[in-house]
């Protein structure tokens, strides 16, 4: 039985998953046994922000189509394309805590051909919408640094706003 990927998860900011809705925030690197895989991998995490095809993926990795999927499943534990939503999903979520940027922005950033596609992918991978999560952060942001138990409604506020304010 072949070896499943091995997972580095690095947090980069103070709060952890289990403080802030279950969700990581972070960097993910994946290496696999599999050296195919693993250049499909290293492809991924430098060209997700422009359109991949599956085609693409095979090429770099030098198996056919039908042994690259069937390895990528089992060395990573999920689909080709899952994998590269996950990782765009990642990112964006980095984008959106720790950037001031509109959401047409961070959908081209993370691969996206427009703003709509962006959020009907992000609220299907998180269960909400990025809007709704960067006011969910930035809330959990604001509790935590100000140890408020009843805050104020902080809706609107933005990343640069907050950190203006705590100086």
């Amino acid at each position: 039985m072949k070896a499943k990927a091995h997972q580095v998860v690095e947090f980069k900011r103070h709060l952890s998953p289990r403080r802030f809705k279950g969700l990581e925030l972070g960097a993910v690197a994946v290496t696999a046994d599999h050296a195919g895989i693993s250049r499909s991998l290293q492809f991924v995490a430098q060209n997700f922000r422009q359109p991949i095809q599956i085609s693409d993926l095979v090429t770099v990795s030098g198996l056919s189509v039908r042994g690259f999927t069937k390895a990528f499943s089992q060395h990573i534990g999920d689909t080709p394309g899952a994998y590269l939503q996950r990782t765009r999903i990642e990112h964006a979520q980095r984008l959106l805590t720790e950037q001031d940027l509109n959401l047409k922005q961070v959908a081209q950033q993370c691969g996206y051909r427009s703003e709509n596609t962006f959020c009907v992918a992000f609220q299907r991978a998180t269960k909400t919408s990025p809007k709704k999560f960067q006011r969910q952060y930035l809330l959990a942001l604001f509790q935590h640094h100000r140890k408020v138990k009843n805050p104020t409604d902080i809706r609107g506020w933005s990343s640069r706003r907050l950190k203006v304010r705590w100086g």
